[in-house]
């Protein structure tokens, strides 16, 4: 599994999840209003990646392929979130979420 790319320059990172295996807690955080930049790498089963109380993504990951993900998404206002992901056991993921 490929490490996380580096941080992109003028963003701060609110979140980095290391290499895990199934599903777990990533953290929680507060963010700005504006962009939210989310960067995750999975393989070896599918995600259901929990942004709460923003979104619920179901993100496929094909057994033996590396799937490189990066979603956006727009808060209209300041929120406290939390970021969840179930996973079948066998897959692994990483994540890194900016602003």
């Amino acid at each position: 599994m490929p490490e996380l790319p580096p941080a992109s320059a003028g963003m701060k990172t609110l979140l980095t999840a290391p290499l895990r295996e199934a599903g777990s807690t990533a953290g929680s955080f507060s963010a700005a209003a504006g962009e939210l930049d989310v960067t995750m790498f999975c393989t070896d089963g599918d995600l259901v990646v929990h942004l709460d109380p923003v979104s619920t993504t179901t993100i496929p990951c094909p057994p033996g392929v590396v799937t490189p993900v990066k979603d956006v998404f727009h808060l209209g206002s300041p929120k406290d979130l939390t970021v969840r992901v179930e996973a079948p056991p066998g897959a692994r993921w990483n994540m890194r979420i900016e602003q």
